[in-house]
């Protein structure tokens, strides 16, 4: 029986982004510098980092939302909005 964890989404059992710059420029024959590689490697990080909290953002809000409904709903307030916008007038 295996005792490897289970496969989730986005879940990889080698972590290929490391050498994602270096393999793009051999497979293709792109010739780069150290300094073009690392470059690249931290680009790519920065880009990483921000989908990253973008997602959590995402998340957070729409947790957010859900309990907003939640609550307004034990008001007694069905179909309330809860968008973007939507506040006291």
């Amino acid at each position: 029986m295996s005792r490897r964890p289970p496969r989730a989404s986005g879940y990889f059992r080698t972590d290929y982004r490391a050498d994602l710059a270096r393999m793009v420029s051999e497979t293709f024959h792109l010739p780069v510098t150290d300094d073009e590689l690392l470059a690249i490697e931290h680009a790519l990080r920065r880009r990483e980092a921000e989908w990253a909290r973008r997602r959590l953002v995402a998340e957070q809000l729409h947790r957010a939302k859900e309990a907003v409904q939640r609550q307004t709903n034990t008001w007694g307030l069905t179909g309330v909005t809860t968008e973007a916008g939507a506040g006291p007038a």
